[in-house]
Order: C-alpha cells, then sequence, then structure tokens
C-alpha cells in the first residue's frame, strides 16, 4: 500500500507490536496515523520517523504500550498533533519534543511517566493543547511555558507539582481551560492571570496549596463557566464581584479558609448551577437571593459557621441542599424549604434547629433523602394528607421527638433507612412496620421509650 496517506485501526480490539502489524502499511506519503484504542503492547519503534517522515496526526492512545517514548520522534517535523495517552509509557519527557514547530496537540495524560516538565515545552509556540495529567510527574511548573502563547488547554492534574504559578503565566492570552487539580502548587495564583487571559472559561486548582485572597480582578473572566477553588488555603471573604459573572455555572469553594457572610449579589450570577462553599468560617444568614439562581441545581454549606437563612427562599427548581454543621443555624427555617417543590436531598444535620417538624415536607414528592438529626426538634412527628412515595433515607435521630411511632411513615414505600434513635418517643411498635415497608434494611430506634413485642 505505497500510496496510502491515513490509516485508522482506532477502536477495535487488535493486538501485538507495533511494528509487526503497521509495517507493511506505512510509507513515506501517510499523513494521519491512528491505532487508538486497541491492544497494542511493546515498544514504540525508534524508526517510525523513517518510515513516515510526512506524518501530521499520529494517536497511539488507549493501548498498551510500554517503554520510553523515543527521543528519535522530534524528527517528525510536520507533526501537529500527538497522541500518547492512556498507555504505560515511562522514562519521562524527552527535551526533544519541544523541536517540533508545527505540534499542536500534545496528550500524554495518564501514562507513569515521571520526571520533570521539560522547560523547552516552552518553544512550542503553535501549541494549542496541553495534556500531562496523572502522568506522576515531579516537577515545578518551567517559567517558559508562559511562552505557550497560542495555548487554549493546559491540563497537569493529579501530578505531583510543587512551587508556585509563574507570573509568565499571564502570557497565555488565549488560555481557556486551565486545570492543574491535585498537586502541590503553593503560593498565589498570579493578579496578572485575571487581568491578561481574560479568555478563560474554566480555572480548576483544587487540591493544592494555594494561599491569599480571591483577588476581585475574577470578574474579568467574563467567559468564565467553572471557578474550582476547593481544597486549598484561601482566606478573607469571598469577593462580592462573583455576583457580576453572568456566565459562571459552577462555583467550588469548599475547604478552604474563607470568613465573611456570603455576598448577597451571588443571586446576581443568573446561570449559576453548582454551589459549593462547605468546610470554611463563613457566617451570617445564607442570602435569600440564591432563590434568584433559577438554574441552581446544588447547594452545599455545611461545615461553618451560618446563624441562619433568608426568607422567602422559593428556588422551585433546586434538588440538593446540604447546609448541615452549622454551629450556629438557629431557628425554625424548614417552612422556606417547604417551597423547594423538586428537592431531592435535604441535610440540615448537626445543627441547633428547633420546634416543631413541619407536615409540608412531606408534600415533596421527589425527595428521597432528608437528614434532621442531631437538632432540637420537638413534638411529634407530623401526618399529612399528602405523603412523599419517594423517600427512602429518613434520619430525625438525636432530636426531641415525643409521640408514638410516626403513623406517617406508613405510606412510605421506598423506605431503605429510618433511623429515630435517641428522642423520647413512646408507646408499642405498629404491626404495620414490616408490611408497610417492603424495601427497609436499616431500622434505628435506640434510646426512646418503646414497649411491648417487637412486630413480626
Amino acid at each position: 500500500m505505497s500510496a496510502l496517506k491515513l490509516l485508522s485501526l482506532a477502536n477495535n480490539d487488535l493486538n501485538g507490536g507495533f511494528m509487526q502489524f503497521t509495517l507493511n502499511c506505512t510509507n513515506a506519503r501517510m499523513r494521519s496515523l491512528d491505532l487508538s484504542g486497541n491492544a497494542f503492547s511493546g515498544l514504540l519503534p525508534d524508526s517510525l520517523p523513517e518510515m513516515v517522515p510526512r506524518l501530521r496526526y499520529l494517536n497511539l492512545s488507549a493501548n498498551a504500550f510500554s517503554g520510553s517514548i523515543p527521543c528519535s520522534l522530534s524528527k517528525l517535523q510536520k507533526l501537529e498533533i500527538r497522541c500518547l495517552e492512556r498507555n504505560n509509557l515511562a522514562g519521562g519527557i524527552p527535551e526533544v519534543l519541544g523541536m517540533i514547530p508545527g505540534l499542536r496537540t500534545l496528550s500524554l495524560h495518564n501514562n507513569p511517566l515521571g520526571g520533570s516538565i521539560p522547560a523547552s515545552l516552552g518553544q512550542l509556540q503553535l501549541l494549542e493543547k496541553l495534556n500531562i495529567a496523572n502522568a506522576s510527574l515531579v516537577s515545578t511548573l518551567p517559567p517558559e511555558l508562559g511562552n505557550l502563547t497560542s495555548l487554549r488547554y493546559m491540563v497537569l492534574a493529579g501530578n505531583r507539582l510543587f512551587g508556585s504559578l509563574p507570573p509568565s503565566f499571564a502570557m497565555m492570552h488565549k488560555l481557556r481551560s486551565f486545570i492543574i487539580e491535585e498537586n502541590s502548587i503553593s503560593g498565589t495564583i498570579p493578579q496578572e492571570m485575571f487581568t491578561n487571559c481574560t479568555k478563560v472559561k474554566y480555572f480548576d486548582v483544587n487540591g493544592n496549596l494555594l494561599g491569599g485572597s480571591i483577588p476581585s480582578q475574577v470578574s474579568k473572566w467574563k467567559e468564565l463557566t467553572g471557578l474550582i477553588l476547593s481544597g486549598n488555603k484561601f482566606t478573607g471573604s469571598i469577593p462580592v464581584e462573583v455576583g457580576s459573572m453572568p456566565n459562571l455555572q459552577v462555583l467550588f469553594l469548599s475547604s478552604n479558609h474563607l470568613t465573611g457572610i456570603m455576598p448577597p449579589n451571588i443571586g446576581n450570577a443568573s446561570s449559576l448551577k453548582l454551589l459549593r462553599a462547605s468546610f470554611n468560617h463563613l457566617e451570617g444568614e445564607i442570602p435569600a437571593t440564591i432563590s434568584s439562581l433559577v438554574n441552581l441545581v446544588a447547594l452545599f454549606l455545611s461545615d461553618n459557621k451560618f446563624t441562619g437563612i433568608g426568607p422567602n427562599l422559593d428556588s422551585k427548581q433546586l434538588p440538593v441542599v446540604k447546609v448541615a454543621k452549622n454551629s450556629g443555624f438557629l431557628g425554625k427555617p424548614l417552612y422556606a424549604f417547604c417551597q423547594l417543590t423538586l428537592l431531592r436531598i435535604l441535610d440540615l444535620s448537626n445543627n441547633q434547629l428547633f420546634g416543631e417538624l413541619p407536615g409540608c415536607l412531606w408534600n415533596l414528592r421527589d425527595q428521597q433523602f432528608l437528614d434532621l438529626s442531631s437538632n432540637a426538634f420537638a413534638g411529634v412527628v407530623p401526618t399529612s394528607a399528602n405523603y412523599n412515595s419517594s423517600l427512602s433515607l429518613l434520619h430525625l435521630s438525636n432530636n426531641k421527638f415525643t409521640g408514638c411511632f410516626p403513623a406517617v411513615l406508613k405510606n412510605f414505600k421506598s423506605l431503605v433507612i429510618l433511623d429515630l434513635g435517641n428522642n423520647k418517643m413512646s408507646g408499642a411498635l405498629p404491626q404495620w412496620i414490616g408490611e408497610s415497608n417492603p424495601l427497609l434494611r436499616i431500622l434505628r430506634l435506640r434510646s426512646n421509650m418503646f414497649h411491648g413485642s417487637i412486630p413480626s
């Protein structure tokens, strides 16, 4: 096949070594070679540049190739796309990979490469996508990478990178996605990145050691859809400018050292879908303006110091709310949650909520998980003419509920876990427990005042 220009054998179940299968199919005319998604194994051939000197597209991903990346691959001077991800390649990243002037995509992720990031990669002036995630790298971030002025996507997640973010990264003015989660990068985010890299759409530094305050200049990223800062050491307050980011869909701030209040204008971030700010030191009321976030599908604010929630919480689209373990969370706010008609998961455990449980909670027909344990609720568990047929997990333990075993539970046919332990309930256990709740697997009634026989 001396005239073959494109060879694609992708996504089959082919195996064997590289040379054995493809040697007779390659030639000097070939421009594209795709063997991805197979079970090829063995070493990559040093002679590949001689076999296909005009190659522009090389995809060997998702195989079982081993050994090191041949330095000879730098002789493929016309190469534009190189995909070697998801193999068993080791031995580091060769310096000479920075000598392929037309390279636009370099994808090496999910290999046990090891070693450091070569500074020579900063010479790839046309590079648009760089992905070396989960590659066992132990390295600082070379300042030379800032010379990649055409770069749009940088993914270096899941390595052992350390040191700081180089200020030179601000020169990557075309950058759209920056993902370095699960490393040990420290220091602060260079201010210049916010002012120069104005096209950023997704910024993920989760699980590092970054600190300092969250700069107000973050609002200059007008196109930003995802801001992932969780699992770091950020301090100070959440900048009010976050509320002026109309395209923001994902805001993750959990597991930092943030203080102050949740900005009331957060409701102006109209595209927001996921808001996570658990495990901080936030205080004050949760602003009722969250109701304005009509696209919000999950709200996680547990393990803070919130004191309550503003009135008129009526975001009818919100299905997941977790506001557990807020030591100052007082009062009787549950009527507000009854307005969340699509609510599926509600976790208000380990707060200081008190009063009687409103029967309107049973009207939330989509609710599957309700945890109100470790509060100070009292009175009887109410009944309701409308009952929830979807509830599968109900935790009401460690409160002050009184009265007999709640009759309303007879209607919950999907119940799997029921925990009423450590309350002040009394009376006999009803005979219908086993029959009316056929899916029940965990029943916890300890430390109450029930008496009589156990239903058969």
